[in-house]
């Protein structure tokens, strides 16, 4: 009965690693870059994924720019970008929609976002030109460019010495404004209170089950998760690439699925199963971090289960943090969907 439920589980997951696994390896190597460091001198004909701890485009890309590293610097036009990382830096013009997350993110002087932008940062800092709307969520932000369109604002500090803004401001009543041109447009709005102790509450319920689910799966598939933490190891901005392209990808093929009339049941089951590829990510992610922790910080090997229930607590605890939370727990999870997709595509090289 336990053989059979666990293969019962493994083919679940690993038929939708499987099928994520090829979609990845689909796109052509120019489109599909990961590494220590990654630079685009080529300008890129279709929609890239690239990763790394430092990541330079100084090239256009036609396509959309799915972009995710520590140091991210983009000095070249862009069709849509959608980029994560410690540090952004944007010098290029961005002619579509821009989904921007980072601590520290810099939109210089010579930049220009020709449509709407979404951006969450922990430190925000806006030079360039935003031709229309713009959606910020940041701690620190300072605006000294021009916005062509309105700018909706939650933070911490609002600076916006220098600023021309041609529609209206709105941001909220709690915020301390400094050099905002008496001028402008303007307009406040509350920010609804929350409930710390549901919050913490149901945070603290959300770890119990992870953390119960994690201790079960790594005791059934114990040579998998060993086989992530040596992945991990060797290949680590690779992963968080597959991650990337697996996010994006995988819904896509199963809405194609979807459309094909026959093969829609195989669409609906993919997508209920990267549902739970997604779920599980963290596990994936707590594992290989928590492996990490004890081997770099503690004197004796701790248990493997303890080790990982360690390194999901952190992710839990850090996805919290104010304003970098959100990207914390996105690199989790792409990390985590990455380790799940190259485990299976190094099984099936091998096989």
């Amino acid at each position: 009965m336990k053989k059979k439920l666990k293969f019962s589980i493994f083919f679940l997951i690993a038929f939708l690693i499987f099928t994520t696994a090829t979609f990845a390896k689909g796109y052509i190597k120019d489109l599909f870059q990961a590494g220590e460091k990654v630079k685009i001198n080529e300008e890129l004909d279709g929609t890239a994924f690239l990763a790394g701890n430092k990541v330079e485009v100084l090239k256009p890309i036609k396509g959309i720019s799915f972009i995710a590293g520590n140091d991210v610097s983009i000095g070249a036009k862009q069709q849509y970008i959608f980029t994560a990382g410690a540090n952004i830096d944007i010098e290029g013009e961005v002619l579509n929609d821009s989904f921007i997350a980072g601590s520290i993110v810099k939109i210089k002087k010579e930049s220009k976002l020709s449509r709407d932008a979404y951006i969450f940062a922990e430190d925000l800092t806006i030079e360039g030109t935003v031709d229309r709307n713009i959606y910020i969520y940041g701690s620190e932000v300072t605006l000294s460019g021009t916005f062509n369109g309105n700018v909706t604002v939650l933070a911490n500090t609002i600076n916006a010495k220098n600023a021309t803004i041609k529609g209206k401001i709105k941001y909220n009543e709690d915020a301390s404004v400094k050099n905002l041109d008496d001028k402008i447009k303007k307009e406040t709005f509350k920010v609804q209170q929350v409930d710390l102790k549901s919050i913490v509450s149901s945070a603290i319920k959300s770890f119990i089950q992870l953390a119960i689910l994690s201790i079960l799966l790594v005791f059934l598939f114990e040579k998998i998760f060993k086989k992530f933490n040596t992945i991990a190891k060797d290949n680590i901005w690779k992963v968080i690439a597959i991650g990337l392209a697996a996010l994006i990808g995988v819904p896509i093929v199963s809405l194609m699925l979807l459309f094909t009339g026959f093969l829609a049941p195989i669409g609906v089951i993919l997508g209920i199963l990267f549902g739970i590829i997604v779920y599980l990510s963290n596990i994936f992610s707590g594992y290989v971090l928590g492996i990490y922790i004890d081997k770099k910080f503690m004197n004796k090997s701790m248990n493997k289960y303890i080790s990982t229930i360690i390194g999901l607590a952190l992710i839990f605890v850090l996805s919290y943090i104010p304003y970098i939370g959100g990207l914390i727990s996105f690199i989790s999870m792409i990390t985590g969907i990455g380790l799940a997709s190259y485990c299976v595509k190094e099984i099936n090289k091998k096989a």
